[in-house]
């Protein structure tokens, strides 16, 4: 398990046969509305016991993902669209640890995002009420426009 709040979390799964590894890696992002999205990638590849190279088949490319071995970890090294490389430690953790650490982030998420809703209800109360007193002082200064005077 790699945790990467705010921004996400990974799940690694990997089964090795001598030099080849195969498994999945799941990838839980918020989804901008109080929740999370995941996004699973099927992985083959490499290994020596040291370092480890995986490759992830996608519709239209693939992704190489190099790492090593670090004790009971995992290091796996990622590039972005712009070529910088972030590394990302997976520590081991059951799934039954994963799951409750995700329930965890996404009721903080489902409060967060709740409580900034409750702000931007508050604050759009708020601005109604400056419009309604700003038409009635304008009313009250301009008694002309007023609809009972254009009789």
């Amino acid at each position: 398990m790699a945790d990467f709040r705010p921004e996400g979390m990974m799940y690694l799964i990997l089964a090795q046969t001598q030099d080849v590894v195969t498994g999945s890696l799941m990838m839980v992002t918020p989804d901008a509305k109080g929740g999370t999205k995941s996004r699973t990638l099927s992985l083959q590849g490499v290994t020596d016991r040291s370092t480890i190279t995986l490759r992830a088949k996608q519709l239209f490319e693939d992704i190489t993902i190099s790492g090593r071995k670090q004790d009971e970890q995992i290091l796996l090294m990622f590039p972005n669209d712009s070529g910088i490389i972030s590394t990302v430690t997976f520590v081991p953790a059951l799934e039954s640890e994963f799951n409750m650490v995700l329930k965890n982030w996404r009721q903080l998420l489902a409060n967060t995002h709740e409580a900034d809703q409750q702000i931007q209800r508050q604050k759009q109360q708020e601005e109604e009420k400056l419009r309604k007193l700003a038409r009635m002082l304008y009313d009250d200064l301009n008694p002309c426009s007023h609809p009972l005077n254009n009789s």
